[in-house]
């Protein structure tokens, strides 16, 4: 397994999990009466924030589509590393770090508020992420000692 691989298949992770969110659009997945008349009153209550009149079910449903176009954006930016990692992997690492304790976060937050899904996918992106970062660490130091890199620096 070499991290621009590993990279790639939390690129492809993130896809689904950015696909699997968009579609699910409007995210009110109860039918229970009950919830039906919370849904109704998030998008009858409207209030002024900063000038406009909003209801929650505007923040509800923008914030929804705020972390689809996250995700896909995250999908995209996890594509382009893995094409720098062969070459840059020990640059490219802190990135990838970050990324990977953002989504070992965004796992927590799901498991504590929604459910198993986006739990397990965003477990998986943070898995995939430090496993590519620790491969990189090993990667740059197989290099810098490999025969072909004393033989280039022999006069």
């Amino acid at each position: 397994m070499t991290p621009k691989l590993i990279l790639r298949g939390a690129a492809l992770v993130t896809v689904l999990l950015a696909a699997g969110h968009t579609f699910g659009s409007p995210w009110t997945p109860a039918v229970d009466p009950r919830a039906q008349d919370v849904v109704v009153a998030m998008q009858t209550y409207r209030f002024d924030v900063m000038g406009l009149r909003r209801s929650y079910f505007n923040f509800y449903e923008g914030f929804g589509w705020m972390l689809s176009a996250y995700l896909i954006g995250h999908a995209i930016l996890f594509w382009q590393l893995s094409g720098l990692a062969p070459r840059r992997g020990m640059e490219v690492r802190p990135i990838v770090a970050v990324l990977c304790l953002e989504s070992f976060a965004a796992a927590l937050v799901a498991w504590r508020f929604l459910f198993w899904v986006p739990t397990i996918m965003s477990g998986a992106i943070a898995a995939c992420l430090a496993l590519s970062a620790a491969l990189m660490s090993d990667q740059t130091r197989t290099h810098s000692i490999s025969p072909e890199s004393q033989a280039g620096s022999a006069p």
